[in-house]
């Protein structure tokens, strides 16, 4: 969960998302090749794993 901040994610096909505060990702089917802070503010991310 993008707790606060910007999230852009980059696929190894060079695909990107962004992914503002308040996004739920799971990354069960993709698996990304980069997780990048695109903005000026930190960033704070929440994660799980099982």
């Amino acid at each position: 969960m993008v707790e606060e901040g910007l999230l852009e994610v980059e696929c190894s096909s060079g695909a990107r998302a962004r992914f503002g505060s308040g996004a739920v990702l799971t990354f069960a089917a993709v698996q990304p090749w980069r997780l990048l802070n695109p903005g000026a503010t930190p960033l704070v991310l929440s994660a799980l794993t099982r």
